[in-house]
């Protein structure tokens, strides 16, 4: 049995800023960073972090990463949560839309 299993885990690293009126002059106010786990593209994340500063933001960079996180298959299954079919097969519809294929061996 392996005793590790590894997963890359790909994150979107956001440096924003807003403009603001500070004595009658535009000011850049740079705002804490975003991190977005994923990949999304940089109109995708405009309309994200408007949302949910709920204002007009700049963004001065949109840089991916991609890390391998690496674990014990033993702490593995101590901390995961067991899936049941139902939430497997919920979960197959979210994405793909449709039922599993009946597949016979």
């Amino acid at each position: 049995m392996r005793k590790m299993m590894s997963k890359e885990v790909t994150f979107t690293t956001l440096k924003i800023a807003k403009i603001e009126m500070l004595n009658g002059s535009a000011t850049v106010v740079e705002l804490p960073e975003e991190i977005i786990m994923g990949t999304i593209s940089k109109d995708k994340a405009q309309k994200v972090v408007n949302k949910k500063h709920n204002s007009i933001i700049t963004i001065l960079s949109h840089i991916e990463n991609s890390d391998i996180y690496e674990m014990s298959v033993e702490d593995f299954v101590k901390q995961a949560k067991i899936q049941t079919k139902q939430e497997s097969d919920d979960r197959f519809n979210t994405y793909f839309g449709a039922s599993k294929p009946n597949i016979r061996s």
